[in-house]
Formats: structure tokens, sequence, C-alpha cells
């Protein structure tokens, strides 16, 4: 007899039975063995196989059918084979030690880790694919995980961790481990729904022609993450949707010292924010290189990037609906045309510290730009570029902007309004006061004021840091010095919140952010709140009636203002985020929806598609309604890997060549060319800022005859061309709908 707690197997001179309720029932496993009493049993679990001693007939092998469950403390054999699943079972363990070698596993199959089972070891394993490829580990919610120093190859996706929020989350650790070569999948590591993961000194090497995974770290709604120290080396790049790291949704969030090297998109993050610290991204090649960006940031709030190294990227960091801390991060590209920060549909990033009493708290401010390339005579490096109503803060913040065009260009009057001023003093710049700014577009342009880089005490040290712990041994210093700066009544408020956000002091930090959209409603600093608002709560664990208060509080600002687009934007945007949070995420969707059919806003448009395709990740990796499709369809992506090139898609739109970057500024429909025309001309129109543009031709009755264009176009210069084959010669006019702008204008058909 052959036992393992309640299992049980007993071999017959009929065949080999079992049973898994202590010998109540029993189900037969194999039969065929001969007519003689066995005195012996032998169960090989990783080969699935049983030996029975006969008496008399010697000793007898047969294959059993099923997979593998470890429901006891088991070690891994080396140099094995596996063709069937491992599932380790509640209160079993499975275990790499002792140096186990390699293990390779047939195609298809994986290791399970359920609820209250284990998986660890300190081994130097090496799993692989017996010459096809395996599905890799998946830890179930409630599975434990404490993974080292092992190396994966020839996988699907190596490490899959799901969790669950009706089940407790043990810690899951990676550490040690090499990801060689492995085949096309969303991610080396996908992370789904699960809390208190390590990740933490591991490598990614992939040689040249291999097949790539378009992420190696992919999160989808986890918090208490630790992505720390890692190094991902790429030496081929043939797809430009490749990234390092991937965080969609979740709290507390560290991404620390990581080395990232040849990825297209370094570290992307969506609806959530993190602390992103001192990682060093570096992109050495010239092709493409204007399709790469260093560090993106989707709908983030308050994620905080500090002492990162960005070099050689197209993009520096790229913020859409984002509103982070930069404190010290350098950006280096001198190869092609580059802009270091671009913020784009209401991206407010702070980059100057925080005044308070004659004290200057550095948690901001102090970054470096640098981008320096010359293309036929003409200057491309530029320093922020703004558009769709951003309005970064940098003014005393003693940043350096070293480029060969404008600092600062863009859509700078659209963002700032006809009245408003872009102050950026006690900063330093390498060009003329009037090459500072690209801000001429407009009959009374923004201003820029730029300053000397700083006071003379900015460098004295400082008397009582601030540290923040983080966990898992990550500090963060913040040094305050002595600085006499006077800030408005609004942001003295607003950044006094802000001290309190950082030190933990969440309730004191609401109460200041409510006071700023009480008190100062048409200030940027009171849309800043709004978002402010959702990240304490975020960060205080609050629980479905906080959200469900929160977003009743988001619809009455919306109901008091509904005057001021920008306020109203970000607020049913808020609001709609709540009933994530509450539970409701197919309702979310829902109110997206209605934000896309009720505006022709591209920048509005574009804010909510995104909001609905990580939306329908969360859907998708939870179990929650994942068979729920909207009236948009089109945005409900068939899989991760689809998701992740929608969100690619949109956030990161191929810029136009080197002939036509430079930003129209004004609308302007041109007369089409050749005029008169036999059948087919051309017309040029011009775009200063993004917009749904609508172009149609119509006869002389007025009749439509054909829409050329109907759809979101981005600030530029377009040609669209008219075939009039099958028309008669004549009179014809075309006209354009962009916004608010509108023209027509007459074209002769002659045949």
């Amino acid at each position: 007899m052959f036992r393992k707690s309640k299992n049980l197997s007993v071999a017959t001179d009929i065949g080999i039975f079992n049973s898994t309720n202590n010998g109540i029932t029993w189900l037969e496993l194999a039969e065929g063995l001969p007519l003689s009493p066995v005195i012996d049993i032998d169960y090989l679990p990783y080969l699935k196989i049983m030996r029975a001693a006969t008496f008399g007939m010697g000793v007898w092998q047969v294959k059993l059918d099923g997979d593998i469950y470890i429901t006891d403390n088991e070690n891994l054999p080396s140099g094995v084979t596996i063709d069937k699943n491992i599932i380790v079972c509640n209160g079993g363990v499975l275990n790499f030690v002792g140096g186990v070698g390699t293990v390779k596993f047939t195609q298809g199959k994986q290791i399970t880790v359920l609820n209250g089972g284990k998986i660890t070891g300190n081994s130097n394993a090496t799993f692989y694919g017996d010459g096809v490829s395996w599905n890799g580990i998946v830890i179930e919610p409630g599975g434990e995980a404490d993974l080292d120093n092992c190396f994966f190859d020839q996988t699907s996706t190596p490490i899959t961790i799901n969790g669950d929020a009706f089940v407790s989350s043990p810690q899951v650790s990676i550490t040690n481990c090499t990801f060689f070569c492995n085949n096309a999948g969303v991610g080396a590591i996908n992370i789904n729904n699960r809390n208190n993961v390590i990740i933490e000194n591991n490598t990614w090497a992939y040689p040249n022609n291999s097949n790539l995974q378009r992420i190696a770290i992919n999160t989808i709604n986890s918090s208490d993450l630790l992505i720390n120290n890692n190094q991902f080396n790429f030496n081929t790049l043939e797809d430009a949707n490749f990234s390092a790291i991937s965080v969609d949704y979740g709290n507390n969030v560290i991404i620390s010292n990581n080395k990232i090297y040849k990825l297209a998109k370094g570290i992307t993050i969506l609806n959530c924010s993190p602390f992103v610290f001192r990682n060093e991204i570096i992109y050495p090649l010239t092709p493409s290189i204007f399709q790469s960006y260093g560090i993106t940031l989707s709908n983030s709030y308050s994620s905080n990037l500090k002492q990162n190294n960005i070099t050689n990227y197209g993009t520096g960091i790229k913020l859409q609906n984002s509103s982070p801390l930069l404190f010290e991060n350098d950006f280096i590209n001198n190869l092609e045309e580059a802009t270091a920060l671009v913020c784009e549909t209401n991206s407010s990033p702070r980059l100057r510290p925080q005044e308070s009493g004659g004290q200057t708290i550095w948690d901001a401010g102090k970054n470096e730009f640098e981008a320096l390339y010359t293309y036929q005579n003409v200057n491309y490096g530029s320093g922020v570029f703004l558009n769709d109503y951003s309005i970064p803060d940098f003014n005393y913040g003693c940043n350096i902007f070293n480029t060969s065009s404008y600092n600062i260009t863009g859509d700078i009057a659209d963002c700032l309004g006809l009245y408003y001023y872009l102050f950026a003093r006690n900063n330093t710049w390498n060009v003329n006061h009037e090459d500072v700014c690209d801000a001429d577009w407009e009959t009374f342009p923004p201003g820029c004021n730029e300053g000397s880089g700083g006071s003379e005490n900015e460098n004295d040290p400082p008397p009582q840091p601030i540290v923040i712990n983080y966990g898992n041994g990550i500090y963060d210093t913040i040094q305050v010095t002595a600085r006499n700066v006077q800030v408005n009544t609004d942001q003295a408020l607003y950044l006094s919140a802000n001290n309190d956000e950082i030190t933990g002091n969440f309730t004191s930090a609401i109460s200041k952010y409510e006071q700023v959209i009480q008190d100062y409603q048409d200030s940027l600093t009171a849309v800043n709140s709004l978002r402010k608002l959702l990240h304490c709560k975020d960060k205080m664990n609050a629980d479905t009636t906080a959200y469900s208060q929160l977003r009743a509080y988001y619809q009455a600002k919306i109901q008091a203002n509904l005057t001021d687009t920008v306020f109203v934007n970000v607020a049913e945007e808020l609001a709609a985020k709540c009933l994530v949070r509450i539970g409701k995420p197919t309702n979310a969707i829902d109110e997206y929806e209605v934000i896309i059919s009720n505006t022709n806003d591209s920048a509005k448009i574009l804010c909510a598609e995104l909001n609905i395709i990580e939306t329908y990740l969360i859907i998708q990796n939870s179990g929650d309604s994942p068979n729920y499709t909207g009236q948009l369809g089109y945005l409900k992506p068939a899989g991760k890997e689809d998701a992740y090139k929608k969100i690619m898609d949109r956030l990161h739109k191929n810029k136009k060549d080197k002939s036509n970057i430079n930003i129209p500024k004004i609308f302007k429909l041109s007369q089409n060319y050749p005029n008169p025309f036999n059948p087919i001309t051309k017309i040029n129109y011009s775009l200063p800022r993004a917009v749904k543009v609508n172009i149609q031709v119509y006869d002389i009755l007025g009749r439509l005859v054909k829409t050329l264009v109907n759809e979101n176009k981005d600030a530029g210069n377009y040609e669209v061309q008219f075939d009039g084959t099958g028309l008669a010669s004549g009179v014809y006019f075309y006209r354009i709908e962009a916004g608010e702008f509108k023209d027509s204008k007459k074209m002769v058909l002659v045949k």
C-alpha cells in the first residue's frame, strides 16, 4: 500500500486502486498486472509512474493518467521531463532545493499553486520546454511562492500571479531569476488583482532575433508591489510596443533602481500613482528614435518621479491626463528629434518645490532637460511640449533647460487662455529670452519669465529632512532648505495639502484640497485638487461607502460649475473612476461611453477611450462580468496583448516627418490643386490643435457628394485627395468643420 495523507493506493493481483477519502470509495488506476500477489509498491509522482513488485513475477511498471498533485512537502527531482501538469494543493509544498538542475516540460504543461499551496526554494533550477513552449508557473489566489535563482526558457508566460479580493494574499517573491529567450506573450511576469508581490534582482536577457514579449513585467489592479533592481537587456528591437514595465491600476507601487536597455517603451503607468525612483532607461540606437518613450503616464494623478535617468529617447517623459511630481530627473538626447517632457490632456506636473514659512521642501524641481539635435541647419530638440489645457508648474523650480530649439513649445496659448501667464522664474535656460518660449501664436501671447537658476541658499544643508518609509527597505529623503519665495494664497494652501499627503496625513490633506476647490474653483490648483482627493482615498484604502460619497461630491461640483469646461471634464472622469473602486466597472464603462458620445473634443475622447480599455482589463482579469461588452465594442480588447496594443496606439501616435513637424498657428483650409482638375485634385488643411475634423464635398445644388474626412486628428498639416471619376463636369464645393472652425471653397471639375 502507498499512502499520502488521505490519498491511498493499493496494488492487488487484479490491478491498482486509489482512494482519496480514507478508503470509503476506490477508483481503478491501472490494470494488466499479472495474477500474482504484490509485495511492494513504489510511486514516482513527477513521472506519474507506479511500480509494483510481485511474488515470483518480477517488478511491473504502470503509467498513470491525470495530473500530478502535491499534497505534502515534496522536492522536485533533477533531470526529469514532465509531461503532466503539476498542481500544488492546499497544504502542499513544492521545493526546488539542493541545486536542482534542468527540468523539462512538454508542450502546454505548467505548475499551478492553489490556495494554501506553496512553491519555494533557492536552487539554480532551469525550467524550459522540451523543444516546445510550456506554460510556466501559475500562482492562484491564496497560493504562495518564494522563487530565487531560477532560470526560465521557452515559456509563453514564465510566471503568472493571480489574486482575488475575497482571498488573503500571502507574499510572493521572485528574486535573482533569469528570463531568457521566452516565446511571445504579454508578460514574462503577469500579476493580476494580486497584492504583496516582490520582484527584485532579476534579469531579462533576450538575444538577437529572439521572439520577444511585449511587456517584461505586467501588473493589473495589484497593490503593494516592489519592482526593484531588475535588469532588462535587449539586443534587438523589432516592435515599437515592447516595454519593460507596465502597471495598470494599483496602490503603493514602487518601481526603483531598474536598468532598462534598448526598449522602445521603458515604463508605462496607467491609472495609478507609483513611486518611480532612480531608474536608468537607456536607448542607444538611432532607428525610429522619435517613436520611443522613456516613461509614460496616463491618468496618473500623484506619481512621484525622482532621480531617473533617461537617455536617447525621442520623448523622455510623456504625460496624458497626469500630474506627477518631478525631482532631479535627467533627460539627455543628442541623437534625433527629441522632446524631454510632453504634457497632454490636462496634465499639470509639478517641477517646483513646496514653499512654506520661509522653508523650501524639495519634493520637486531641479530637473535637467537636454535635447540638442539639429538636422539640415534646423533645430529640433525641445524641452517641454504643451497641448490640450496642460500647464506645468516650474516657477522657482531651479530646473535646467539645454535645448537646440524652444525650451517650451506647443499649443501654449490654448492651454493657458488669453489672460494667463506661464511663470517660469528661477530656472536656467540656454537660449535668448525671446527663444525660451514659443508663444507668439495669438494676438496676446502668454509670457515666459525666466530667472537666474535659483536662490543662493538652495544648496544649504537640510536642517530637518523629511524621511518617508515606502516599505521593503525603500526610503525617500526629502531635503528642506531656507528660501524666501512668496506664492499665491491658493498655491500656498494647495502645497500645504501636498505636504500633508506625502507625510501620510491624508485626512488633513483632503480637508485642504476641498477648501482649495471651494475657494479657488477657477484656478489650476482646484482642478489638481479634484484629482488629489481620489488619490488620498486610495492611499487610505477607503471602502465603497467613502468612494460613493466622493462620487456624489464630484457630481455636485459638476452641477455647480457647468460653465468651466476643464473643471467639468476632470470631475466627470473622476466620478466614473469611483464606480470602478465601488466594484461597478461595467457602469464606469457606460459613463465613459456617454462622455464620448456627447463631445467632439478629441482630447476628451482619447481620455475616455483609454479609461474604457484599461477598465476592460480589470473586468477580464477579475472574473467580474468578463463577457460584458459596451456600446462601443471596438474598444473591447480581445485579451491583454490586444489591450496593450490599443493603449499604445492611442498614447503614442507616430510623429510627423521632419519636413512637417511644425505645428500650424491657425486653422486653415487651402484651395485645392490643381484647379480646374480632371479627375483628381488635392486639398490641404491645417490644424493648430487636436480636434475632430469633417470634410465633405457638395454639388452646386447642395447635395452631398462624398465625405473625405470624418475622424479625430492631431495638430498638424494634412492633405486629402478627391477623385471626381464618375461625376459630371461642373462646380463643386468642399467644406471643413474642425471644432468651431468652419470654411468652404469652390473647385471646378472639367472633363
